[in-house]
């Protein structure tokens, strides 16, 4: 797991950013309607400082609904001619038949790998209701759009399919236009304020910081889950490691005192109980990395599907050496810690098997002295004389129960309520999206599966100190499904804005003060009143209300309107009835779309999941397995004795079990409690390192309670399965050996 972390985590980026230049991928781009666009235009802006190169692109720009992930998405796309000679954003051919077919077209990988189609599949484009009809002629890789996270595609047709498309739809003509500098953001924002000074509409628009940012979430999680899970893995592993040698070194006194009475000191003696450590430490992590080698090709599929980029995972040396370095100094210092107490021995103590620090066992739960149940007594009796190991054992079964909880609550929030994890990710999530639906919100509401409807915009933009931002516009923030808002609050008057989280720490801006924010020639001052998050925009965002932008826009009218269902599951017979009902030209089922999404994440959680309950297991049995076999070890005698006076294998057998239940019990119930109030805070740290900060997940107590149960339970299953060696170990041996 350790391994996995690491070769995402150095290569992932690498290849990204390899790609990135080998297409010679613009470092910001901005698309414009077409009539807008003209040769000053292009000239203003190569003389931006800093700008290497600009060029621009024709497409067409439409919205078309695909199959996409087994479901219908509409999504916005533009097509453009890969003919058309062009030094920036260039495209790579994966695959394509040879064979003739009539208006090729070539869809990107995240399309393509998402979707049902295959080569030589008919694609479909409708618009004012003329279908055109177009072959996949084959797939591409490019670096510009990638994946749809930022709400707009792009596909690439030969000049002979270009031209019978664009022959009816001259006036769905963009332009984009790519630039080539040292800072993709900064020239974005220039580009943004001469649009602006210029009353010129964006369409689409991004930056190269910004698209690595969305198209590596995915890794981003992967890198940090698995590095979480390892780490907490291999302290556990390293202190029942730490246990061993100690308890080694009691059983080994008596040798450890010859070898210093004839000379070996203790820097050789300590070693050679480190050596044998380090040895296994190796070779179980060069397995662990081969391993890991298996797993890669697994994780790069999901990673290429989200990202829209082929990653293919070689060796990396640098990442082994990372790997196998980390796990073998901590294996070092802990054993280390272990066996240092080798310098206390007395060599002439140690050979009569006295240590150094030993102190005489005081007599717990004396049976005579002691009122109850004898079997009971004798219980306590071993739980306070297995001290050592019952506080092994419960820092282990605490560790777990962490453990155990984080995973639950990662499976619980993802597969059974995945709603809180599309919180935390994405923006808002309707059940349906009307376009062009500016007049029928009243009678959408009075439909029975209707639960709200609400004007909502997310393709608005507006800039503050000449930096372009998107800005959500709704009637009423309140009325939403999903609050972006993690400090203070979303705005409600007209004079109110809240900002994304990239916003306020780019300006120090915070609630309660005021930002000027700009729009085509025209200016407003506005109170922030909230911060807000937006993964996916990289916190790059602005709230206003409906008739705060109007400040801004006074023709402003949202006709983009979200539909919230009753049930969900009823989306697409909403959807039917109002197609019937209605002339409404886009229809989104917002739904189906969030659903094909979900799959994946939910796929990698049941697998990490599956994981971490196996590990877990096999934790508890080692542990187990030391610990009884050390008290079976040191107190043979007193076993022999109760064995010889009539106590049957079945009652010593609960004696030992239920000795290290008291443990077990209390480490379970403060994982439970700890769990409960720190979870939330250790998954926004997580969380934020890919820009959310508001985890919208929910900690339900009787999920963590059944998981401290669920432990306490296997820990004595096991327990008692693995005391049962005393039934095969004979009275006389238990009194001598």
């Amino acid at each position: 797991m350790f391994s996995t972390a690491i070769i995402l985590k150095l290569n992932v980026s690498k290849e990204f950013d390899k790609k990135y230049q080998e297409f010679n991928t613009a470092s910001s781009y901005v698309t414009i309607p077409a009539p807008l666009y003209s040769g000053d235009l292009l000239t203003k802006i190569n003389k931006i400082e800093d700008i290497e190169k600009a060029e621009t692109k024709k497409g067409i720009y439409t919205k078309v609904t695909i199959n996409f992930n087994g479901s219908n998405q509409e999504q916005n796309q533009i097509f453009y001619n890969m003919d058309e000679k062009a030094e920036l954003n260039n495209i790579k051919i994966v695959e394509e038949t040879t064979d003739n077919v009539q208006n090729p077209i070539y869809l990107p990988s995240y399309i393509y790998l998402n979707s049902d189609y295959h080569l030589k599949d008919k694609y479909y484009v409708e618009i004012d209701e003329n279908k055109y009809e177009f072959t996949v002629k084959g797939y591409v890789e490019e670096m510009q759009y990638g994946n749809y996270s930022t709400s707009i595609i792009g596909l690439y047709l030969t000049n002979e399919s270009y031209e019978y498309l664009a022959k009816d739809n001259k006036d769905l003509e963009v332009q984009t236009i790519s630039v080539l500098s040292n800072n993709g953001e900064k020239s974005y924002n220039e580009i943004a304020k001469i649009l602006s000074e210029n009353n010129i509409s964006i369409i689409s628009k991004n930056y190269d910081t910004q698209v690595k940012s969305t198209r590596l979430i995915i890794t981003n999680l992967l890198v940090i889950i698995l590095l979480a899970f390892s780490v907490l893995i291999l302290v556990i592993s390293l202190l029942v490691s730490k246990f061993k040698i100690e308890n080694e070194i009691e059983e080994q006194l008596t040798n450890m005192g010859v070898l210093k009475a004839l000379g070996y000191t203790n820097r050789q003696i300590i070693f050679s109980v480190m050596f044998p450590y380090i040895i296994i430490g190796t070779i179980a992590s060069l397995i662990g990395i081969g391993l890991s080698y298996l797993l890669i090709p697994v994780v790069s599929n999901i990673i290429t599907m989200q990202s829209g980029f082929t990653w293919v995972q070689n060796f990396d040396s640098t990442s082994m050496i990372i790997t196998l370095l980390s796990i073998l100094v901590l294996i070092a210092i802990f054993t280390y810690m272990a066996s240092k107490k080798i310098k206390k021995l007395n060599p002439i103590n140690a050979i009569r098997g006295i240590s150094q620090n030993e102190k005489k066992q005081k007599n717990h739960f004396e049976i005579e002295k002691t009122k109850g149940n004898i079997g009971f007594n004798l219980t306590l009796k071993n739980f306070a004389n297995s001290a050592k190991q019952n506080i092994l054992l419960g820092l282990v079964i605490f560790f777990l129960s962490l453990l155990a909880s984080f995973s639950s609550m990662l499976f619980y929030n993802i597969n059974i309520n995945p709603m809180n994890f599309v919180n935390t990710l994405v923006e808002e999530h309707p059940s349906v999206i009307l376009y062009d639906a500016s007049d029928i919100k009243d009678e959408i509401l009075k439909m029975d599966e209707v639960k709200n409807a609400i004007y909502y915009d997310e393709n608005q933009s507006a800039t503050i100190e000449n930096n372009s931002y998107k800005v959500f516009v709704s009637e009423s923030f309140q009325n939403l499904a999903n609050d972006l808002c993690y400090e203070g609050r979303n705005p409600k008057n007209e004079n109110e804005i809240a900002i994304g989280n990239s916003v306020s720490e780019k300006y120090g801006l915070s609630v309660d003060d005021t930002v000027i924010v700009k729009r085509e020639g025209k200016e407003a001052s506005y109170k922030i009143v909230g911060l807000i998050q937006s993964v996916n925009n990289s916190g790059e965002v602005l709230e206003l209300t409906v008739e705060g932008f109007r400040k801004l826009n006074k023709d402003y009218n949202s006709n983009s309107l979200y539909v919230y269902l009753k049930d969900e599951n009823e989306s697409q017979n909403f959807i039917e009835k109002v197609e019937k009902n209605y002339d409404i030209s886009n229809i989104v089922n917002y739904v189906e779309s969030m659903n094909s999404v979900l799959e994946m994440f939910v796929s990698i959680i049941k697998v990490v999941c599956i994981v971490i309950i196996i590990i877990t297991i096999l934790i508890i049995y080692l542990i187990l397995y030391l610990i009884i076999s050390s008290i079976i070890t040191n107190r043979k005698q007193e076993l022999g004795i109760l064995k010889s006076i009539g106590y049957i294998n079945r009652q010593l057998i609960f004696q030992i079990s239920g000795g290290l239940m008291p443990s077990t019990i209390i480490a379970a119930l403060c994982g439970m409690i700890c769990s409960k109030l720190f979870l939330n805070k250790i998954f926004i740290s997580l969380f934020r390192v890919v820009g959310a900060y508001k985890i919208s997940f929910s900690y339900p107590i009787n999920v963590i309670g059944a998981i401290a149960i669920i432990l306490i339970i296997i820990t004595f299953m096991i327990s008692v399965f693995l005391s049962r060696k005393i039934k095969k170990i004979e009275v006389y041996k238990l009194i001598k050996e």
